[in-house]
């Protein structure tokens, strides 16, 4: 009878440790695909806040030459953050085009030599226009794979 009582004792034993071990696993398991849910979030977070920087100008007709600079701003940073150095990098995956377009359909496309470049941009413009700033649409954000935005189209009023 002691045998099987010592028997008993011992089965509950692995039994409890069976359970123990089994919590575990699951417990582990359960907080694995939390982290992993709380970083894509992330990730999604953040996608959304670097494309917020482009899409806060989309479908907008009262946009100057200012706001246009701003947005190459960004796409200038990005690309320099990325190591793209010219529009030869532009079939790169996270590289920004930031593209203006006249009404006489000239495009001219902002990107190196920021401060030189756009502030030729700004008084072109204003010369052409007798020093009344003209306005302009966004007129098209395209976007990669990931999501990114990758190109962002501004045509003169």
């Amino acid at each position: 009878m002691e045998n099987a009582s010592n028997a008993l004792i011992i089965a509950g034993g692995v039994l409890v440790g069976v359970l123990i071990l089994s919590l575990a696993v699951y417990l582990f398991i359960d907080f694995g695909t939390t982290s992993a849910e709380v970083h894509e979030q992330q990730a999604i977070q953040q996608l959304v806040e670097f494309n917020s920087q482009f899409t806060v100008y989309e479908g907008r007709t009262d946009l100057t030459i200012h706001d246009i600079i701003t947005v190459a701003g960004y796409a200038l940073e990005n690309n320099e953050y990325y190591g793209y150095e010219s529009k030869d990098d532009i079939n790169r995956e996270n590289y920004i085009t930031v593209t203006m377009k006249s009404d006489s359909g000239y495009t001219r496309y902002l990107e190196w030599d920021v401060l030189d470049k756009y502030n030729a941009t700004i008084s072109d413009e204003l010369k052409n226009t007798g020093n009344a700033q003209p306005t302009y649409t966004c007129s098209s954000i395209t976007y990669n794979d990931e999501g990114r935005v990758n190109s962002i189209t501004f045509i003169k009023n």
